[in-house]
């Protein structure tokens, strides 16, 4: 169960931030109740003895009872089943190593959704029923990845290439009659070329190229009122978003023998430049969300990471993500204050993405008993401030948070035991946990938590 406080507006936020909205919290009580499971089997087999053909085969079903109070009720039934195989070949060509790997995934899920009206988040009786659909959503996936030593335990390159096919269907059970367009089906094929070198035997540089393919999901597909036909269920204007992804780098560890202090040292540096066509974003319409297609998106960023043991027991991790993601192209008819405006964001900047992203952690573990290991650790986050709709027109704050936990991890026989707790927000600082991006009514903001303690308990057996 999560309950939804609901997005405020800047104002509200400064003035107290842990407010809720009325219209969210107390007349729609809005929330989600989720219960979901799913059983697998794999079996992965060797062909040979030298173990150079593989073969795994997956198969599993899935359920999901889903409860949605928003503006209206909604309550979803689905049933899914699914498989995957993957067969592996490890050989050698002209001396230089091999591997091809060929495999395909296949998923089926269906079932009903109801729609009620919203009662202070109660369903409405049978009478208050506004929607009953049977919705299914299928997915086929082939792919073929072959990766070849050109310099053996040198210099390798990987050559990939994927096809999928996403479908969705909507049948209006209350009329009996299917919707208009009540069909949505995406289908592409996107390959992709790497490689890797080994400046040392221990650090490598990389580089990649490939396009990328991501249909919206089935609730990005929620048709409304401002598409080009609002009748059929599922929205007739999403398309998918294609991407060309392009990213350099560095990664590799730094151990030398004759150090007491930074003892060994992981490292990874990575430019990335992601350029997007018809980016899926949300828009917040009278506090329901949908999504439309942006035109033209380019993301340009540096990703920089290290895992250092400063000394026996003290471990120090960070990273650190630059970020500047901006529309190239991008016209859009918007809702500003119930009045429809023609907006260009061409040039601006992608909200909800802060332009600098820090962490850092330090960690001290101790072996206290034969079977007993404890361990404390120290987090601090920096967060830089970010734009919360296409138009820049205000920016969520930056923040600062620091937390701490600890622990015991024992080995009792067959058992493993780990006990850990700690607290989050140490200072209790006043924060932006969430941003509601491109809300009509400028209702931006959610706080995120205050301080907050936790803590857990985890049985492990080996047999």
């Amino acid at each position: 169960l999560i309950r939804l406080p609901g997005s405020i507006t800047k104002a509200q936020f400064d003035s107290a931030a842990f407010q809720v909205n009325t219209r969210d919290a107390s007349d729609r009580d809005a929330k989600r109740i989720t219960k979901k499971g799913r059983l697998g089997v794999r079996v992965t087999m060797e062909l040979d003895e030298e173990r150079r053909n593989e073969l795994e085969l997956t198969g599993y079903g899935t359920v999901k009872y889903f409860e949605r109070a928003a503006a209206t009720f909604r309550i979803f039934n689905r049933h899914g089943i699914g498989a995957s195989a993957r067969y592996i070949n490890r050989t050698s060509i002209a001396d230089h190593k091999n591997e091809l790997s060929i495999g395909g995934d296949l998923f089926y899920q269906t079932g009903p959704i109801e729609e009620y009206r919203n009662l202070n988040g109660r369903r409405g009786d049978a009478d208050d029923k506004f929607s009953l659909s049977d919705e299914a959503i299928t997915n086929a996936g082939f792919y073929i990845l072959n990766s070849f030593s050109i310099i053996n335990n040198k210099m390798s390159v990987l050559l990939t290439g994927r096809y999928d096919k996403v479908g969705f269907v909507a049948l209006d059970q209350l009329s009996g009659l299917r919707n208009v367009a009540p069909k949505r089906t995406f289908g592409k094929f996107t390959p992709k070329l790497a490689a890797n070198y080994k400046l040392t035997p221990t650090i490598a540089a990389y580089a990649s190229f490939g396009l990328g393919f991501d249909t919206p999901a089935g609730n990005e597909l929620d048709n409304h009122p401002e598409t080009s036909n609002p009748t059929p269920i599922l929205n007739p204007d999403l398309q998918p978003q294609k991407s060309t992804n392009f990213e350099l780098g560095i990664k590799g560890e730094y151990a030398p023998d004759e150090l007491e202090y930074f003892r060994r040292i992981f490292f990874e540096a990575t430019f990335f430049n992601i350029r997007i066509q018809d980016e899926i974003v949300p828009r917040e319409i009278d506090g329901d969300v949908y999504f439309r297609n942006a035109a033209k998106t380019n993301r340009t960023g540096l990703e920089l990471g290290a895992d250092a043991e400063l000394w026996y027991g003290f471990r120090l991790k960070t990273a650190y993500t630059y970020s500047h993601f901006t529309y190239d192209s991008y016209n859009a008819t918007t809702i500003e204050r119930d009045t429809v405006v023609h907006r260009d964001f061409t040039g601006n900047v992608v909200p909800s993405v802060p332009k600098h992203n820090f962490s850092l952690s330090l960690s001290y573990t101790r072996i206290l008993h034969d079977n007993v290991t404890g361990f404390i650790k120290a987090g601090y986050t920096d967060i830089s401030e970010m734009f919360v709709d296409d138009r820049n027109s205000e920016k969520a704050d930056g923040y600062r948070l620091m937390d701490v936990s600890m622990g015991f991890d024992m080995t009792l026989g067959r058992f493993n035991i780990l006990i850990s707790g700690g607290v989050n927000n140490i200072a209790n600082k006043k924060y932006v946990g969430f941003v509601n991006i491109n809300s009509t009514r400028r209702e931006f903001y959610e706080a995120g938590e205050p301080r907050n303690y936790f803590g857990g308990i985890t049985i492990g057996y080996s047999l």
